[in-house]
């Protein structure tokens, strides 16, 4: 699972469980992108404190794995990039990957990068979110995409953000560990 993570929040995790339980995933790595194509303006905290709190959030339950593979590789992260070594690292005689988007990514499957050399190597995922619908993805993108029912959390990176400038708490909406990299790097304050 990829995002700009800015911050991870307790909607991200709780979610992503979901996801790995109805399909029975072993692991769900989480990395924040270096650059999304779609968000070229860029990110509030740089990719090191998004690491940094990816880490911090992944502490709360062992399936889940930060990745530093985006960040790392630096640029603007492409799906198609990741899942390529992904793959490459994961043979699918041996693995099963999963590629865990949100609803409302999914609808803009036909913009990305290679769309369909993703589903070469990995299954897409799809969370549901609050105002889409599975008719909303294009036809062609249907059949080929696992929707997963999760609950409708109504956390945002940008509320928590909002919420940071206006000095009011955050810790119930990213967890203990997260809101420590926050404040200790004096993170989203205006």
């Amino acid at each position: 699972m990829g995002g700009s993570f800015d911050p991870p929040h307790l909607g991200h995790i709780i979610c992503s469980r979901v996801v790995a339980e109805a399909l029975n995933l072993e692991q769900v790595i989480i990395m924040p992108v270096a650059i999304q194509p779609q968000r070229l303006t860029g990110t509030t905290a740089s990719k090191e404190a998004r690491y940094r709190m990816v880490q911090a959030i992944s502490t709360l339950d062992p399936i889940f794995q930060p990745s530093r593979l985006e960040i790392d590789r630096s640029g603007i992260s492409y799906t198609i990039d990741t899942v390529e070594q992904l793959a490459k690292d994961h043979p699918n005689d041996i693995y099963e990957l999963y590629w865990i988007i949100g609803m409302d990514s999914a609808i803009h499957l036909n913009s990305w990068r290679k769309p369909y050399d993703i589903l070469n190597n990995a299954q897409i995922a799809v969370m549901e979110r609050p105002g889409f619908k599975s008719n909303d993805i294009p036809s062609a993108w249907q059949k080929s995409l696992t929707l997963v029912e999760t609950p409708h959390i109504d956390i945002s990176s940008t509320k928590i953000r909002q919420r940071i400038a206006d000095n009011l708490p955050v810790r119930l909406w990213v967890g203990e560990e997260v809101e420590k990299v926050i404040l200790n790097e004096h993170l989203y304050i205006l």
